[in-house]
């Protein structure tokens, strides 16, 4: 089912397109959390995945601060513990919450040793983030993630390595949201050298250098430079 929704103003009711999205785009009309203040919906596509959303209201009008979003589909779920991504507004922008795992056991072998077959670079950074660039069923992956393997940003670099020649790995993450009024497109370039990170979003560039690092045998034939 799909709902119009009117506002009681002091004219009247009048149509809001706002909460009419809310009562159209999602299954069924949203629900109300007297608890928190707070309107909850839920989007899905077939068995395997969800989509959890609650709003709160300002100016009449339904403002997304956080999401859940359940996916069975993943493609590499051999590498990832987890399948909730969880998505929560800070100081105005909607922000990814690390809860998904990077699965080490797909890394190590029963030592517990990296995979000098899969691994190119790891690094680890101040504050104890960490940095893993592996080959996997013929892919090239660049994960970043928390101190306990929790996943900040994955990226898949499809089919063959982008470095030969050069002087670092390079990957493109073409990111589309759409929490807001309208969609979003960004674009988000990382350069992995053999001692750094350097990600281009739009005109800002961080460069993340690593305080301990291991450089395998697959870095130095993929790409120039490694001292």
């Amino acid at each position: 089912p799909s709902y119009q929704v009117y506002l009681a103003t002091e004219n009247g009711f009048e149509w809001n397109e706002g909460f009419s999205e809310l009562a159209q785009f999602y299954c069924g009309m949203f629900k109300v959390n007297q608890e928190t203040q707070t309107l909850e919906t839920l989007a899905k596509s077939g068995c395997c995945w969800h989509e959890y959303s609650k709003f709160e209201v300002k100016n009449n009008q339904p403002y997304l601060i956080e999401q859940f979003v359940e996916d069975d589909r993943e493609e590499q779920s051999d590498l990832i513990i987890g399948n909730t991504r969880h998505y929560k507004r800070i100081k105005g922008e909607m922000e990814e919450i690390p809860l998904r795992k990077l699965n080490m056991d797909a890394l190590t072998d029963e030592s517990g040793a990296f995979n000098e077959n899969k691994m190119h670079l790891y690094f680890e950074f101040e504050g104890g983030n960490k940095m893993f660039l592996f080959g996997h069923m013929e892919n090239l992956f660049y994960v970043y993630t928390t101190a306990d393997h929790k996943i900040i940003e994955f990226v898949t670099y499809y089919y063959n390595y982008p470095s030969a020649g050069k002087p670092y790995y390079q990957f493109t993450d073409e990111e589309t949201h759409e929490y807001d009024e309208k969609e979003s497109l960004d674009y988000t370039n990382y350069r992995i050298y053999w001692n750094r990170v350097e990600i281009r979003k739009n005109v800002d560039k961080e460069i993340r250098t690593a305080i301990k690092r291991q450089v395998f045998s697959s870095a130095s034939l993929n790409f120039t430079g490694i001292n």
